[in-house]
């Protein structure tokens, strides 16, 4: 009993695993593969989820400003500059 557990357990996060991980494309190759397989076996339920597309992610090109980024077209620059004055200079070096 502990074995079966165990080995639901590690199926189960080689799934999660895979998803993240694994292209789009094999995804998609097993997908397919899976629900043929499920159709084989009579299993139609199972074979519906598979045959589901996933839905797109949505990205920046898409203008659905979830990213905050698609309102302002002028760019921040990356490094903001600063300066370091001769007093603070004095001030840390009187410390040591």
């Amino acid at each position: 009993m502990q074995e079966s557990i165990a080995v639901i357990i590690v199926v189960y996060a080689f799934c999660l695993v895979a998803k993240r991980y694994v292209p789009q494309s094999v995804q998609r190759f097993a997908r397919i593969h899976m629900a043929r397989a499920a159709r084989r076996l009579g299993w139609m339920g199972i074979a519906s989820k598979f045959e589901t597309e996933k839905p797109p992610a949505p990205s920046c090109s898409d203008g659905c400003g979830s990213c905050g980024r698609c309102g302002s077209s002028e760019a921040e620059p990356a490094i903001k500059s600063f300066s370091i004055s001769p007093g603070s200079i004095k001030r840390s070096s009187s410390r040591f």
